[in-house]
């Protein structure tokens, strides 16, 4: 196998790094390719369906490695792939990997200006005002997930437009898709990935259980992808209806988040990036054999100015052409602390709310001098957010082995106590963030099992009751913790996926939102609701700054299951307690009168509380939290 680690050298990526317009540009009159491959010998294009033009791109004498051809004509919706020929006599045939457009599967890619299809009222989307830190509120959903169902009463099931569909019920009379998104509370819509991804065929059978994957298996990074489509072979419906799912949402108040996975590709086998530049866009032991820091195969290399670049083209296409507000990166870590930099400061340019977010992992193998995109280096990277995966496993026990237990499934010592009570305050114990903003802060996520399904494998079968309880206080826990709120769709009614881990690629059966759920457990869904209004009342949540956040909070009690925390802001007083003990807990109140606003009255064996105020002591039930406001200090 050729050795082309020479392409990670500084001086081939200082010869041929190229800032100049790069991709397929149509116009009725005119049509413009411009392909960077500063190692093929010949590009040719391969133009049209059926009988194809084969045309010569000529390299440009101005810029080493960019091959250009302009067609005078109208060649709308016209196919193209590019034949590259190597020094060593090999031709590959690869889809533009600029492409914004392309048929079922990916390949071809197809001509035309992605600018000129929107939905009717698409100039006026409108924008949801900024957020301050207590109003944001993630919720991550997959695509098939809430509209796979086959009795949720939604027509395009597995859809864009599935999602867009109002008054959605399903047979037992529950709201479901848009309706039931509309009724959570929640700020932001993640969406999974909805580029063009490889394991799904778009051009096969998209029935229920008939083939699913979460995306995590990028193709082509700036396509949509087709199995969301109406029309999978029309390249033009499915950025049509994905800019439709946009606009609905935004129609709806929700700001929207784009699930993106640029640290590997599926195969570099049928990659655009490795069929055009072979070996440039990933990382390379010396021998030349391919690193593999993400377990998928390979690992990009976002420390190549060339990848960089396309990084941020890419981020900034979906910001401006789909109107995102927000991206998260999968396995970030694997990238490096300059582009996320340098991602960061462009997505400011079109729009400072954009939200980032990340999984700082550490992982992957970074040249020497390279610093990794991990939590480690959150100092360096004002305005990015971090998965606390300390604050998850605190309350819900690792994610390595199902017995593995944290606050929530019985692990109440001190050391565990006290790490919550952290990581409450946004201030994990490896100290590694800004402030609290970057902690987001989380239970569970598409990866892993479930809460539900988490707790049950490190406990064993619970009452129905128990799981509620412990469910209950995660919410209590997290809403009223400082930091960035993150959710799992289905969390609020205890969604299962019947004990599995990773469903990237189980059947819709496992994977489908059963919406019916909600009335089974309808106490949390109203607790989830409720932690969410008073967590914007309160305000104080709205602090990242440290400095500020211990001026406004004072520890209470903090011993082996119990937590108790005084907030002092704006001049009301607050007292927060957790229980995660499964006896009752008798408090002495500071002084004053204090009023219950919140606590865990929705569990099925009590009626609503009256929230009578109290004196002197509170009584804190078995894996209960309670939130007090003070009324009166004498």
């Amino acid at each position: 196998m050729l050795n082309l680690t020479y392409l990670h050298s500084p001086e081939f990526n200082h010869k041929y790094s190229y800032e100049g317009p790069l991709g397929a540009f149509y116009t009725p009159d005119l049509s413009q390719f411009r392909l960077w491959a500063p190692t093929a010998t010949r590009v040719q294009l391969s133009l049209g369906q059926g009988q194809k033009w084969l045309l010569d791109l000529q390299a440009n004498s101005q810029q080493p490695g960019l091959w250009t051809l302009d067609l005078q004509g109208d060649f709308y919706l016209q196919d193209y792939t590019y034949l590259l020929t190597f020094p060593d006599g090999s031709v590959q045939e690869s889809a533009d990997p600029y492409a914004v457009a392309a048929r079922a599967n990916g390949k071809p890619s197809v001509l035309l200006d992605p600018e000129a299809y929107h939905p009717e009222n698409w100039a006026d989307d409108p924008v949801p005002p900024p957020l301050d830190q207590a109003e944001i509120a993630i919720y991550e959903i997959h695509i098939r997930d809430l509209t796979m169902g086959p009795n949720n009463g939604i027509y395009h099931k597995g859809k864009f437009l599935g999602l867009c569909e109002a008054g959605t019920r399903t047979a037992q009379g529950q709201p479901s898709g848009l309706d039931y998104l509309r009724s959570l509370g929640v700020s932001h819509i993640q969406l999974m990935p909805c580029f063009d991804f490889a394991t799904v065929d778009e051009a096969g059978d998209l029935s229920f259980n008939a083939q699913y994957n979460w995306g995590y298996d990028p193709l082509n990074y700036n396509v949509v992808e087709g199995s969301y489509s109406t029309e999978p072979q029309d390249p033009v419906s499915r950025i049509i209806e994905f800019k439709t799912l946009v606009n609905t949402l935004h129609q709806a108040g929700f700001k929207v988040i784009m699930d993106v996975v640029y640290n590997h590709v599926y195969d570099l086998a049928c990659s655009p990036l490795n069929q055009t530049v072979p070996g440039y866009y990933f990382r390379l032991r010396e021998d030349g054999q391919l690193w593999d820091g993400t377990g998928c195969g390979n690992e990009t290399a976002s420390e190549q100015a060339m990848f960089r670049r396309y990084m941020i083209d890419s981020l900034c296409y979906w910001a401006r052409s789909f109107h995102i507000d927000g991206f998260r990166f999968d396995l970030m870590g694997i990238h490096d602390v300059e582009t996320m930099q340098a991602v960061r400061q462009a997505l400011d340019r079109i729009d400072p709310e954009i939200i980032l977010i990340g999984e700082g992992w550490q992982m992957g193998n970074h040249p020497a001098g390279i610093r990794p995109s991990d939590q480690r280096q959150a100092q360096q990277l004002p305005g990015i957010r971090f998965f606390n995966d300390q604050f998850r496993d605190a309350l819900r026990g690792s994610n390595f082995g199902h017995d593995a237990q944290g606050f929530l499934s019985r692990d109440t010592s001190l050391a565990k106590t006290r790490q919550v009570y952290h990581n409450i305050l946004g201030q994990p114990d490896h100290g590694y963030y800004r402030d609290a903003s970057q902690s987001v802060i989380y239970t569970e996520c598409h990866d892993n099992a479930t809460l539900y399904d988490k707790l049950r494998l490190s406990l064993g079968d619970m009452s129905v009751d128990e799981s509620m309880k412990r469910q209950a206080m995660a919410f209590s826990i997290q809403c009223l913790s400082f930091g960035t709120l993150f959710f799992h769709a289905g969390q609020e009614f205890m969604r299962s996926k019947q004990g599995l881990d990773n469903t990237y690629k189980s059947p819709d059966e496992i994977n489908a939102l059963d919406y019916d759920r909600v009335a089974q457990y309808p106490q949390l869904g109203l607790l989830f609701r409720r932690l969410l209004v008073q967590r914007k009342e309160m305000g104080v949540f709205s602090l990242s700054s440290y400095t500020d956040i211990n001026q406004a909070v004072q520890t209470y009690r903090l011993e082996e299951g119990h937590i108790a925390y005084q907030i002092n802001f704006e001049g009301q007083f607050y007292l927060i307690v957790h229980n995660a003990l499964s006896s009752a807990w008798y408090l002495d109140l500071p002084a004053g009168e204090w009023q219950p606003l919140l606590a865990q009255w929705s569990l099925p064996e009590k009626p609503e509380r009256a929230f009578p105020s109290l004196r002197k002591q509170l009584q804190v039930e078995a894996l209960e939290s309670i939130l007090l406001k003070q009324i009166s200090q004498s």
